[in-house]
């Protein structure tokens, strides 16, 4: 159920203009010198509970170029994230937070 559909709009809008960003960031980083790329990995507590938001919210996060969804923990609170440039992994994780699990949380699980 769908509680907020403006907001899920401009989540799909947000995803879109962050793929083509992403693109280009990830472009230039395997363009330049390869002491730049960081790869590792994340760990993200989860917020979401729900199998359509959980499914969203990875599904999202491979999509956009330079990060990539692992698993998901057994328990389902800890998402794995393999991400190109780890030097702020808490920025990375609040990152994602506000631009795709805060807009999903709104519109898939009020409170």
């Amino acid at each position: 159920h769908i509680h907020k559909p403006l907001t899920l709009l401009r989540f799909f809008g947000v995803v879109l203009l962050d793929i083509l960003v992403a693109n280009v960031a990830v472009a230039a980083l395997v363009i330049g010198p390869s002491k730049r790329i960081r790869p590792g990995f994340i760990l993200m507590p989860m917020r979401l509970r729900g199998n359509v938001g959980l499914s969203l919210l990875a599904n999202t996060i491979s999509l956009t170029p330079g990060t990539l969804s692992a698993f998901l923990s057994a328990d389902r609170t800890q998402l794995v994230i393999h991400a190109l440039q780890t030097d702020d992994p808490d920025a990375i994780i609040a990152l994602i937070r506000e631009r795709y699990e805060q807009p999903l949380l709104e519109t898939l699980e009020p409170r």
